[in-house]
């Protein structure tokens, strides 16, 4: 993909006619390969489709010539095929294995019909930011196709000015998943699987037409953003979560 510059720094919150899952998130230069699961533990998480093991040597060779081969380029197949033969922690894998190869407005809708399910954003931040500011019109403001109807109504019942947080660590600051919900950023460095050395909570008052989209799946209150400038969030340590029930 080609080098995209930087976009503009000014506050959101300050300047609200700027245009256009709250995780532990961090990129990788081998977000190309598929994740595989760290240990036993972590394979009854995977709905793997029985004809790959993950503990077959040849695991990414095979998960790549199945993609070529099986997963269609019709959204409503696509998203069947993904649901069906992929573990959450690979549908961003199988959505970004699609780019370029469908329709864009699809691809954004089929990103957003999958995005509360996805794990490990941050392997692919650097590059759905890329491909959001090289194909979008307006990248850095609402983007309706990663919201289903019932989100779009809501997103447009919020208020101009929204009060976002996320809960990471000082690695995965920049990442694109924020919340309304203070207590549940707060619990997420917790989480297994992103938890943070450093847990911090960031803060943020942006103008909503400054945010991509709102997801409400898994009632999470989810507000993705697109690359928001460290200038415009506050942050502090997190020494304990709150109640984890």
């Amino acid at each position: 993909m080609r080098q995209v510059s930087k976009s503009n720094q000014n506050c959101p919150s300050d300047n609200p006619e700027t245009t256009e899952s709250p995780g532990n998130e961090t990129s990788s230069e081998n977000a190309q390969k598929f994740s595989m699961p760290s240990g036993p533990e972590d394979d009854s998480r995977w709905t793997l489709g029985v004809t790959i093991q993950t503990n077959d040597p040849k695991f990414f060779e095979k998960w790549e010539e199945r993609f070529e081969q099986e997963l269609s380029r019709n959204l409503d197949e696509a998203r069947e095929w993904i649901l069906t033969n992929c573990g959450r922690r690979q549908y961003l894998d199988a959505v970004m294995h699609l780019h370029g190869e469908m329709y864009f407005q699809d691809w954004l809708v089929l990103l957003g019909d999958l995005w509360c399910g996805c794990e490990k954003v941050g392997l692919w931040r650097d590059d759905l930011v890329e491909i959001i500011k090289e194909w979008v019109d307006e990248p850095l403001t609402v983007i309706p196709k990663l919201m289903s109807p019932e989100e779009l109504k809501a997103f447009e019942d919020l208020p101009e000015q929204i009060t976002i947080y996320r809960g990471c660590g000082s690695i995965n600051k920049n990442g694109l998943s924020w919340t309304f919900d203070r207590q549940k950023a707060m619990k997420f460095p917790f989480y297994r699987g992103y938890r943070a050395d450093q847990p911090i909570l960031l803060t943020a008052i942006i103008s909503k037409r400054r945010a991509a989209a709102l997801k409400l799946e898994r009632n999470e209150q989810e507000i993705i953003v697109i690359d928001l400038p460290e200038s415009c969030w506050k942050e502090e340590p997190i020494s304990e979560p709150p109640s984890m029930e």
